[in-house]
């Protein structure tokens, strides 16, 4: 049988079969499967007849024992309480069932967690997605510091939220202990609004590192691109829908949630633009380029379902209902298994889109209204585009074997802070000798006179001694939380004498000068690798420990780009170059063929440039040109290239050829 009229369903349900049926045409069932359903409702009718139940007495339980005899009666389809969905949400449009009773928290920290959300949500108004992951976090807390009765959340230390961050971050990466940080300040802060806990310990919170996003963002290859829409057969409709999810989120630069929203109000045909619903809620209007609307409007007259939906991507089988992100993301996944390219998510689209915008020539600030980014630092991401990634390896504690109570507590302090992305090379050096010194003076924690004598104990300047207080401090501010007879010393107990330089802005004949004078240099190999690494200063931003780090592989000749790996903070970044760049590569080869290093720029004895003789060719170099200090604190400096480079994306480097240079411009 194929044709639902044809099913006849009596009993209780029967009332219901002639709309039920008409819903399952307007969702987009099948004949088939329309038929199916139908054929379930009727027996499910005839069990309710002989069990003497009425519609309205269709709850849970009854529907349990339906399916439990349906079971034992050997059927092999519709086994479960998901065959009948589609009915009991057909019934509860109609008010014939009531919906289902919302569940009440069972434990205190059920209802802790269910208070929480509600404040997440109304008083912070966050995302669904984002209470979602912070009520994860704070499951984990709550479980860890208190008992299933709720006892214990009173009493919480700052040495129990230490103790969370430290086993918690210790395993994550410096993003995931960012986002547990963020979330954990949140759950204490909610805890003492509503008083159940007296004190404030969000502040005992302690920080991340400043580790922005440090990856490199991810695009895909022109050829990988065409084969991933090459693979959507656009002669059947779930081609033509997937084609123009796609070419949406290869084109717009669109999230796969904003894709997922997007409905038929939103295109304005007329005007050539199309309204996305981003992030906070906001509503953005973007351009409709000509190649995204054909594939839309062959998708809307060839593949869409008629459906009173008025989202704009429908999903392909029964019920119909617009898609949601994670359907979009599937999308996506299907193609690329399609295409033969590895799997991939839909935000790797997005970032195709910016990264193919920065190879056209186009700016950072255009990559930011392409993809509706405000803030300045996540657009700031894609100046480093390319392919690579790069973790920073964090710096070891070593152990000892047998500890004392501030021993341990400086292994924990160390371990927090590493744990949550700061390095601590300098800590982990002099903090043990402070630990040593209280040891030594019978102190149970810091006090101000101990770590002023320590600070101050070395020979050295003022600023030095100031610098020694402040590492003090720090650990002395995390034992007060542990300790509160802990004294931490004043800020300003000891003055920082040393004043920072001030930048000494080079002009562009002074930069084209400095690169001429290095014609004064004694051997070939030194004027054509100072005249680069001067060039590459003054045009990329790049540090000069980053440039002498630089490896012969980090030199993309095809691409003319140049990766810089391990940089501050472990940056990765990707710096675009002339094609006459490689001239010094090719110079340099030929010059010192027997190099004993995998280094970009070379010595002439075939080694790594060491800073020491880097700084010292430099000041040769100034003193050739005549810079003179423009006041005390003012000298020409090797970094302050950084400061003529600020805004590199804008202003190409045209001096440089001026000055009979490698034309090093962006």
């Amino acid at each position: 049988m194929k044709d639902p009229s044809q099913v006849r369903v009596t009993g209780p349900l029967g009332p219901y079969a002639k709309g039920f049926r008409a819903e399952l045409a307007g969702q987009g069932y099948a004949s088939s499967r329309a038929v199916n359903q139908l054929k379930l409702v009727g027996h499910l009718s005839r069990w309710m007849t002989i069990e003497g139940l009425s519609a309205p007495e269709l709850v849970p339980v009854e529907i349990e024992r339906y399916v439990a005899a349906r079971r034992a009666a050997r059927y092999r389809h519709n086994l479960s309480e998901q065959g009948l969905r589609p009915l009991l949400e057909y019934l509860r449009g109609l008010g014939v069932l009531a919906g289902p009773a919302p569940s009440s928290p069972a434990t205190p920290h059920e209802r802790l967690l269910e208070d929480y959300a509600s404040y997440l949500v109304a008083e912070r108004s966050l995302a669904s997605g984002t209470v979602r992951y912070y009520l994860r976090f704070a499951r984990l807390f709550v479980s860890s510091v208190s008992d299933e009765t709720g006892l214990g959340l009173g009493a919480i230390t700052t040495g129990d939220v230490s103790r969370f961050v430290v086993e918690q971050c210790g395993r994550r990466s410096v993003g995931s202990a960012r986002t547990l940080v963020m979330a954990l300040r949140s759950l204490l802060r909610f805890l003492h609004v509503t008083g159940l806990s007296a004190t404030p310990l969000a502040g005992a919170v302690p920080a991340v590192a400043p580790w922005r996003e440090r990856s490199l963002p991810q695009g895909l290859s022109p050829a990988a691109v065409a084969r991933l829409l090459g693979s959507c057969d656009q002669r059947g409709a779930t081609g033509r829908r997937d084609y123009a999810i796609l070419v949406v989120l290869l084109r717009l630069g669109l999230r796969a949630g904003e894709a997922a929203a997007l409905e038929l109000d939103d295109i304005d045909w007329r005007r050539g633009e199309l309204v996305v619903r981003g992030k906070g809620d906001r509503r953005e209007q973007l351009p409709l380029p000509v190649d995204v609307g054909e594939a839309l409007a062959a998708y809307l007259r060839r593949g869409r379902p008629r459906c009173q939906d008025r989202h704009l991507f429908l999903r392909v089988k029964a019920p119909t209902a617009g898609l949601k992100a994670d359907g979009v993301t599937k999308v996506v996944h299907a193609a690329c298994r399609r295409a033969g390219l590895p799997v991939v998510g839909a935000h790797r689209l997005r970032r195709t889109n910016a990264c193919a915008t920065l190879r056209r020539g186009g700016s950072l600030a255009e990559v930011g209204e392409i993809l509706r980014q405000r803030s300045a630092f996540t657009q700031a991401l894609y100046a480093k585009v390319g392919p690579g990634r790069a973790r920073a390896r964090r710096p070891s504690l070593a152990g000892r074997t047998v500890m004392s109570v501030l021993g341990q507590a400086l292994e924990d302090y160390l371990r927090l802070r590493r744990a949550l992305g700061f390095k601590l090379e300098c800590h982990g050096r002099l903090l043990p000798s402070l630990v040593s010194h209280l040891e030594s003076a019978g102190a149970a924690t810091v006090t101000t006179q101990l770590a002023l004598t320590w600070a101050t104990a070395v020979e050295g300047k003022p600023g030095e001694w100031a610098i020694r207080l402040s590492i003090a401090r720090g650990f002395a501010a995390y034992l007060q939380g542990l300790d509160p007879a802990t004294e931490v010393p004043p800020a300003d107990l000891l003055p920082r004498t040393r004043r920072r330089a001030s930048p000494y802005l080079y002009t562009e004949a002074e930069i084209a000068a400095l690169m001429n004078a290095t014609r004064t240099l004694r051997f070939p190999l030194n004027r054509a690798t100072y005249k680069t690494v001067i060039g590459l200063l003054a045009t990329t931003g790049m540090r000069i420990g980053e440039l002498i780090t630089l490896d012969r592989d980090d030199l993309d000749r095809e691409q003319r780009t140049l990766l810089v790996r391990n940089a501050k903070f472990a940056d990765t970044r990707l710096r675009p170059l002339h094609k006459s760049t490689t001239a010094y590569a090719d110079l340099r080869d030929e010059l010192c063929p027997q190099a004993g290093t995998p280094a970009f720029f070379v010595s002439t004895a075939g080694t790594r440039l060491a800073y020491a003789n880097v700084y010292a060719t430099f000041q040769h170099l100034v003193r050739t040109v005549g810079l003179e200090p423009r006041s005390e604190r003012c000298h020409p400096r090797l970094h302050d290239f950084r400061h003529y480079a600020d805004g590199w994306v804008m202003r190409p480097a045209a001096v440089f050829s001026l000055a009979g240079a490698a034309a090093l411009v962006l």
